[in-house]
């Protein structure tokens, strides 16, 4: 009987050693997570070194849950692939950056209100000189993940939509003035 409680005892010990163990080290990876996250100077969705090479650019998010479904794999799977495929060169010099985002996170909570987010969703953020100005939710993708062609017409024009929003007019030629 005396060895069943050592046994006990000890077994108990160890789980609680483990659980604390594990609460700590979550705390550590929560508290790293919010060090990392932008202030009030560095609004959600900057990086540092995209935002210093160029002076207004387009921020593609995919926020997701936790749990997925077919349909919520396949618009950030499409989402992404339209713009590697249409933007690649914007990708690749910093104009638009591609971001994923747990929105069940209690880091990305914030974003999850402004944006009025109710479900996973494409947002596409635009960022001048590190500071958000305008967002837009694009609520079709639902609609269109069944016609990859469609879907992809409408990534490129919802982005050609905010980067045309982007070009000051030419003060020599009056015809691309509002």
């Amino acid at each position: 009987m005396e060895l069943r409680r050592k046994i006990a005892t000890g077994v108990l010990l160890t789980f609680v050693v483990f659980t604390a163990g594990y609460a700590v080290g979550k705390e550590v990876g929560v508290r790293r997570t919010l060090d990392r996250m932008p202030t009030p100077d560095t609004p959600a969705g900057t990086d540092d070194a995209a935002a210093e090479g160029s002076e207004r650019r387009l921020v593609a998010w995919y926020f997701h849950a936790t749990k997925r479904c077919k349909q919520c794999n396949t618009i950030e799977a499409s989402a992404k692939e339209a713009l590697d495929t249409q933007f690649a060169d914007r990708l690749a010099s910093g104009e638009i950056t591609w971001q994923v985002a747990n929105m069940d996170d209690v880091w990305n909570q914030d974003a999850v209100r402004r944006y009025g987010l109710l479900r996973s969703s494409v947002v596409f953020v635009e960022m001048q000189e590190g500071i958000e100005r305008d967002f837009t939710v694009l609520e079709r993708a639902w609609e269109l993940t069944d016609d990859k062609e469609t879907f992809f017409a409408f990534i490129e024009s919802e982005v050609e939509m905010v980067l045309d929003g982007w070009e000051e007019p030419d003060e020599d030629n009056p015809a691309t003035e509002e």
